[in-house]
């Protein structure tokens, strides 16, 4: 293998972070805020770690403990993408199919019954309209901990041994998609 790749590889992880990091506080400090609860279920690897079934569960304890629990998701591969806001369940019946809602909203949506869930990119605006027509009083995004455009009360955070075995970011290391807090910024 060549040693350009490499080379260019920590030179990029390092501008990855940096503008990373400034888009955090960018958008953290125009963060909107919604009268209930924000739990945000995320991870720092990109790619499948277990965030939806974190989310589920957390939404199911929520809804056991007398909550009534929107779970916000973004609605990603969804073959039908509509402007605004697409209730997949109410939290008593399905009101969207697969092509409108993408597979993971449809599967919490059927394995959930009491949550309702919602899709559409511009989470704030999901959440406005589970407070105001359904009721919801705390929501979960799933695959929210780079959402920064919205105040959240909870980060809830999955991290695995080999996510952290580098501790480089794209393009450099392992798919983590920010470093650990407190973690040293690469070369």
């Amino acid at each position: 293998a060549s040693p350009l790749p490499g080379a260019l590889a920590s030179p990029l992880a390092a501008l990855y972070a940096r503008v990373a990091r400034a888009r955090r506080a960018r958008a953290s400090s125009r963060a909107r805020r919604l009268r209930a609860p924000v739990v945000s279920v995320g991870a720092l690897a990109a790619g499948g770690s277990g965030k939806t079934p974190v989310a589920a569960h957390v939404a199911g304890l929520l809804r056991d403990a007398g909550e009534r629990p929107v779970i916000l998701s973004r609605g990603y591969a969804r073959a039908v993408h509509e402007d605004g806001v697409v209730v997949v369940s109410d939290g008593e019946r399905l009101r969207a199919d697969l092509a409108r809602s993408g597979d993971e909203p449809l599967l919490l949506a059927r394995s959930l019954p009491g949550v309702a869930v919602l899709v559409c990119p511009d989470r704030y605006l999901s959440g406005c309209l589970a407070e105001s027509r359904l009721g919801c009083t705390v929501h979960v995004l799933d695959d929210g901990f780079q959402h920064h455009a919205m105040a959240r009360d909870v980060d809830l955070v999955i991290v695995s041994a080999q996510d952290l075995g580098e501790g480089r970011v794209l393009p450099a290391g392992t798919p983590l998609r920010t470093l650990v807090p407190g973690a040293s910024e690469p070369a």
